[in-house]
């Protein structure tokens, strides 16, 4: 039975922060060994995290970022993995900081082979937690958006393919040496970035079942991991469409994206539609109407538009827009 391993798209959107501050892998490898250092229980609390993370830790986090940090990353937790616990794994925390290497800038130039580490050029932040310090600073609405476009998943999988092995480190609780194994209880933790299916539209329970030798064996050496894996990422159109705007084929749509409005009023009429993703890109002078219920609303590179929502269950982001107001009914 053939299998697929796809990107968690959303992870990345509503999970990578724009703040002062540039990670880079050793950069993240050592905010968690401090990390581990103070908190040596497998689970850190909210308190902890605030505690260590704004005073110990190198890079030491402001306050704002370090509460929008835990605010967004407990909230993937529970949305994607179904964790509704009050604490945060080691391990998840360490595979959403490798998330922060990734940038735009990826989708620019073919970087991969050419640097081991990417600079993220990212604002300072802003003080809404639920949001995400992700608003930009006067000017930078002309910095390219963060779309679906081909240049765009074909760096996300580049950037996947690249750091798999820094992920695999670090949920075998091996930063600074590589495991001697993965087990695949600990390879289903990435189930938080990776999901696992038979074909694109019908996932499996568990980011394991993907590699059956992995299964059967209980585990195996991290270079056989790797390589299957990135023998079997692709990118998932069926959950994350790269067309521009389009209507929803009700009510299998997973995904809708708006692009490129300019001057004009957008309006979705659904038919007890519910959207995964919306993403809105590169709107310039409007007014977007969504009335659907929505799980994950993207807003980039817009300016000057008036966003107006019926419902968004998990997190609304904005990114690199100027001018813009978002209203969500519930």
């Amino acid at each position: 039975m053939s299998r697929v391993i796809w990107i968690r798209s959303e992870v990345f959107d509503h999970g990578v922060f724009n703040t002062s501050i540039r990670w880079t892998v050793p950069t993240v490898f050592n905010f968690l060994a401090i990390l581990r250092q103070h908190v040596p229980s497998q689970t850190v609390t909210s308190e902890q995290w605030l505690q260590v993370a704004t005073t110990h830790a190198k890079p030491a986090l402001s306050e704002d970022d370090a509460k929008a940090y835990w605010q967004v990353f407990t909230v993937l937790q529970q949305s994607v993995v179904g964790d509704t616990g009050n604490a945060l794994d080691h391990r998840t925390i360490g595979i959403l900081l490798i998330c922060q290497v990734f940038s735009p800038k990826w989708a620019k130039a073919d970087q991969f082979s050419k640097s081991t580490e990417i600079w993220n050029e990212r604002a300072v932040s802003g003080t809404s937690p639920r949001h995400s310090p992700r608003g930009s600073p006067k000017g930078s609405v002309n910095q390219q958006a963060l779309g679906r476009g081909n240049d765009f998943t074909t760096a996300l999988l580049s950037f996947a393919k690249y750091h798999i092995g820094y992920w695999l480190q670090i949920v075998s609780n091996s930063l600074f040496a590589e495991p001697t194994e993965i087990r695949a209880e600990d390879f289903d933790v990435l189930g938080l970035v990776f999901c696992a299916g038979t074909t694109k539209t019908q996932p499996l329970f568990k980011l394991s079942e993907a590699l059956p030798d992995l299964v059967s064996a209980a585990s195996l050496p991290p270079v056989e991991v790797r390589k299957a894996v990135q023998k079997l990422l692709v990118w998932n159109d069926d959950f994350y469409a790269r067309d521009g705007a389009q209507p929803v084929q009700e009510p299998s749509a997973k995904t809708l994206n708006i692009m490129g409005v300019n001057k004009a009023t957008w309006f979705h009429r659904p038919h007890n539609a519910e959207i995964e993703f919306l993403n809105i890109v590169d709107c310039k002078d409007s007014a977007i109407y969504v009335t659907a219920r929505v799980r994950f609303c993207l807003i980039s590179g817009c300016d000057g538009t008036n966003v107006i929502l019926g419902g968004v269950s998990t997190l609304c982001t904005a990114f690199n827009c100027e001018k813009v107001s978002i209203h969500v009914a519930a």
